[in-house]
C-alpha cells in the first residue's frame, strides 16, 4: 500500500494577515446588526397591536373563511401569511405552531409575580382555628 502524504497548509504570516485586520476603533460590521422581523414590520406600520387584531379576527373565522383569506388576491399579504400559517397548524393539529405565531406577533407573555421575596400571608378565620 502506498502511504498518503499529509499536506500541511501553510499558515499565513502576520504580514499577509495585516491588510485584512480591522483598524482600531472601526467595526467589523459597519452596517450593524440586521433588522429583525419585528423591526421591519414596525417600520412598515405593522405594529404588534395591528397584527394582534388580524390574528384575533382570523381566530374567529371558520376554516372556509380562513381559506378564502389565505388565497384572496385583494387581501393584504400579512393577513394571507398569518391565515396560511393558521390553516397549516389546524390541519396538522399543531398547537405549538399557533403558539409560536402568537409569540412572534405580540411577544411572549410574561407573568409578573410581585410576591417573590415576601412571606406568604395566610388568612384564617378564628372559628377555623378552633379557638
Amino acid at each position: 500500500m502506498a502511504e498518503k502524504k499529509e499536506v500541511k497548509e501553510k499558515q499565513p504570516t502576520p504580514k499577509q494577515i495585516k491588510p485584512f485586520l480591522w483598524e482600531k476603533g472601526k467595526s467589523g460590521n459597519p452596517g450593524g446588526r440586521p433588522k429583525g422581523i419585528a423591526r421591519i414590520l414596525k417600520d412598515h406600520g405593522l405594529t404588534p397591536e395591528y397584527i394582534g387584531d388580524i390574528y384575533g379576527r382570523l381566530l374567529s373565522c371558520t376554516g372556509k373563511d380562513l381559506q378564502q383569506v389565505a388565497s384572496g388576491e385583494n387581501t393584504p399579504m400579512i393577513e394571507r401569511i398569518v391565515a396560511s400559517i393558521m390553516l397549516q397548524a389546524v390541519k396538522r393539529g399543531d398547537q405549538a405552531r399557533l403558539d409560536s405565531l402568537l409569540d412572534r406577533i405580540i411577544g411572549k407573555v410574561t407573568i409578573k409575580n410581585e410576591n417573590l421575596n415576601k412571606q406568604a400571608v395566610v388568612l384564617i378565620e378564628a372559628d377555623e382555628m378552633n379557638l
